[in-house]
């Protein structure tokens, strides 16, 4: 459901013309942790050790999108 999400997502901004690039970041099962030998949030502490050149002005958060028992 998440990734239908996404790529509803993509299909409508991909006529859009914007005056700055536009960054997609995808973190998954980054709150399992542990998961073959790797930590918590791999993902987002590289992202916050290597950020992007500006920050940005405006953010899309999806989290449990579709999630069981929701």
């Amino acid at each position: 459901s998440g990734t239908a999400v996404l790529l509803h997502i993509l299909d409508a901004i991909r006529t859009w013309r914007f005056s700055r690039d536009i960054h997609i970041v995808l973190f998954d099962a980054e709150d399992v942790g542990g998961m073959d030998g790797n930590p918590f949030a791999m993902g987002a502490r590289y992202l916050a050790g290597h950020p992007l050149p500006l920050p940005p002005e405006e953010v899309i958060i999806l989290d449990m999108v579709g999630g069981s028992g929701i």
